[in-house]
């Protein structure tokens, strides 16, 4: 029985394309291979290509949600929403840790991990520490 492998399946002339498009039982492979990965294949010309199916791709696990202005903005890719609105990544992150209170109008709310709101309260004096003084 061939290996039919996930990373190969749209490669041109590798094992699992070759199976599931110019075999003799390309029908039978691409029905083995859309049951084990999920997912569907589609004509295009006179070959067959897999695409994940879009129902099945999980929602993203993390986002963090900031407040500008009054409006709820919810970030999704860190790295690229500071890249695209001009924002330092550093400055943002010590908004949502709580050095800083804010940052270009920027104010952290919550952060939501897979559909969970998780509001994180920090001391609003960081630099005051109390210090346990019974039983001196």
């Amino acid at each position: 029985m061939k290996q039919l492998r996930l990373e190969e399946v749209n490669k041109r002339n590798s094992i699992t394309w070759t199976a599931c498009n110019d075999d003799s039982r390309s029908r039978v492979w691409r029905n083995i291979f859309t049951e084990t990965y999920g997912g569907k294949f589609v004509k295009r010309g006179r070959y067959w290509n897999w695409e994940e199916d879009k129902k099945n791709v999980p929602p993203p696990r993390k986002c963090w949600i900031f407040e500008k202005n009054n409006k709820e903005v919810k970030i999704t890719n860190f790295s690229d929403y500071c890249k695209e609105n001009d924002l330092s990544r550093a400055a943002m992150y010590e908004v949502m840790y709580g050095k800083r209170r804010q940052y270009k109008g920027y104010t952290f709310l919550a952060e939501e991990i897979f559909g969970l709101r998780v509001f994180k309260v920090y001391p609003k004096d960081t630099d005051t520490k109390q210090e346990n003084t019974e039983g001196i």
